[in-house]
């Protein structure tokens, strides 16, 4: 094998092992958009709902502390 083809082939692997890895992180920015997306939609968004629910029982909790 010449030097020349082992170069040309050298760059080709190293190529096609770098455009998978680009095209990942691009499908996990689209799946963290939207994943974002679907927790702050809505009236009462299912992160409004959930944070409330953690002011609840956090006062519950705090509550039951306090008390001898």
């Amino acid at each position: 094998m010449t030097p020349n083809v082992a170069m040309r082939q050298s760059r080709f692997i190293r190529t096609s092992r770098a455009a998978p890895r680009g095209q990942a992180s691009i499908e996990y920015v689209v799946i963290c958009l939207v994943l974002v997306l679907a927790l702050f939609h809505g009236d009462p968004s299912p992160m409004d709902r959930m944070l409330s629910a953690i002011q609840h029982h956090y006062a519950r909790f705090t509550y039951s502390m306090s008390l001898p």
